[in-house]
C-alpha cells in the first residue's frame, strides 16, 4: 500500500514532536524513520528535503538529522554540545576538568592556590568556594579556555 504525501508529512511531524520537540534536537536515523513513518526510505527522504527547505531541520552527514534551522558561526559539534546539553550534563563536565585545571593553576597562580588553602583550614567554605572561582577563572583564561568578561 502507497502512503500519500500528506500522510508521510503528518506521521513525520507527529514524531519530530514526539521524538525531537526543542531545536537542536537529533531525530532518529532514516532507517528508523521509514519504519515509523510506514513509507520507503525515498519517500522519507523527499519528505526531510521539504523540512529542511523549509528551515524546520537540518542534515549533517555522519551526524544525523536535527531539529530547526543549522547553527551559523560554530562548528557543529560545539553547537551540540551546547544546546543538547542537560545542566546534570555540564555538571558532570566540571567536575571532570576543573580539578585538572585547578592542579596545573597550581604552579602558575599560587596566590589564588594560597587563598582557597587558607580559607579552606580556617573553615570558611563560602570564602574557599570564592578564591577558587578566581582561581579557576584565572587559570582558564590563561589556558584559553575562557575569555575575560568585559569589565562593567
Amino acid at each position: 500500500m502507497r502512503v500519500s504525501k500528506d500522510t508521510v508529512r503528518a506521521r513525520l511531524w507527529q514524531i519530530l514532536e514526539e521524538r525531537a520537540p526543542a531545536s537542536g534536537d537529533r531525530l532518529p536515523p532514516e532507517r528508523e524513520l521509514t519504519n515509523l513513518v510506514g513509507c520507503s526510505r525515498e519517500t522519507l527522504r523527499t519528505a526531510l528535503a521539504t523540512l529542511e527547505a523549509e528551515g524546520e531541520i537540518w542534515r549533517h552527514v555522519g551526524q544525523g538529522t536535527f531539529r530547526g534551522r543549522m547553527p551559523l558561526g560554530r562548528p557543529v559539534k560545539d553547537t551540540l554540545l551546547l544546546e543538547a546539553t542537560t545542566a546534570a550534563d555540564l555538571m558532570d563536565a566540571r567536575r571532570l576538568f576543573e580539578p585538572q585545571v585547578a592542579a596545573a593553576a597550581t604552579h602558575v597562580h599560587g596566590d589564588h592556590h594560597e587563598q582557597v588553602v587558607d580559607a579552606i583550614a580556617a573553615g570558611d567554605g563560602r570564602a574557599a568556594h570564592h578564591a577558587m572561582a578566581h582561581h579557576l577563572e584565572a587559570v582558564s583564561i590563561d589556558m584559553g579556555v575562557l575569555s575575560p568578561m568585559p569589565s562593567r
